[in-house]
């Protein structure tokens, strides 16, 4: 399976036991850019034997969410960057960990389109 595609995406949240934060994200050629209703999200990746690795940088561009907290309970504002490790599982969903700063919060991505 190719994960070249867009993507929906739920993550934990430091200091919650759901998982509500989410958003898209488009994989292309060890590309990433996406988004949600607040935070931009840029970087790149790799992909080896159905696993999924790499950086983004997320920053805020709306400023309505100025001053609110992100996943990882920072202040939202300047770019910071986060690592994920995600595999693909039997139902072709993608499933791992976002890691900043040695704290690790599950993230969940289901492919809703392959790219044209």
């Amino acid at each position: 399976m190719s994960v070249e595609g867009m993507w929906c995406f739920v993550s934990g949240e430091v200091g919650a036991n759901t998982m509500e934060s989410g958003g898209i994200i488009i994989l292309d050629t060890q590309r990433i850019y996406g988004g949600d209703s607040a935070m931009a999200h840029v970087g790149r990746y790799e992909v080896d034997r159905g696993r999924v690795t790499g950086t983004v940088e997320t920053f805020l561009y709306n400023p309505a969410f100025q001053g609110q907290e992100d996943v990882f309970g920072e202040v939202a504002g300047e770019p910071r960057q986060t690592d994920f490790d995600v595999t693909v599982n039997d139902d072709g969903f993608l499933v791992g960990s976002l890691i900043r700063k040695g704290v690790s919060l599950p993230i969940v991505l289901q492919k809703l389109r392959d790219l044209p």
